[in-house]
């Protein structure tokens, strides 16, 4: 089965310490793969001109914001409330409190939301079990 239809771990264990690419076998699915080495290989090499249209600040803060989160926060449990509606509900505020630091500047916006989610669950409490 590893052989038909090879899995992350197949594909891990597979990998030498040094990739030899003559000795692969790729697949459809690993386009990507082969397009970002190619592009990587490129800037290395210094065949590919840097990127003017960006600007990076000084301190390198005002950059593109993005919403990932890894935030953990306190809800406590709601009896009359589906848990996975309970979930979606602050997962909906959590994302509106992400995108609310969008304008905000750079250099104070992840305190801004730090606040926000404290607000949301309370703060931060070592005791909350």
């Amino acid at each position: 089965e590893g052989q038909r239809a090879p899995g992350d771990w197949e594909a891990l264990m597979s990998m030498r310490p040094i990739a030899i690419h003559g000795l692969e076998n790729p697949g459809a699915s690993d386009k990507g793969v082969y397009q970002e080495r190619k592009l990587l290989r490129e800037i290395v090499r210094g065949n590919t001109p840097p990127d003017a249209t960006q600007q990076i600040s000084a301190e390198g803060r005002d950059t593109l914001h993005c919403y990932t989160q890894d935030s953990v926060i306190n809800i406590p449990v709601e009896d009359d409330k589906d848990d996975i509606e309970l979930m979606r509900q602050v997962g909906r505020q959590v994302l509106a409190i992400v995108q609310e630091g969008d304008s905000v500047p750079s250099a104070s916006r992840e305190a801004h939301i730090r606040s926000r989610l404290d607000e949301l669950d309370g703060g931060y409490s070592p005791t909350v079990q």
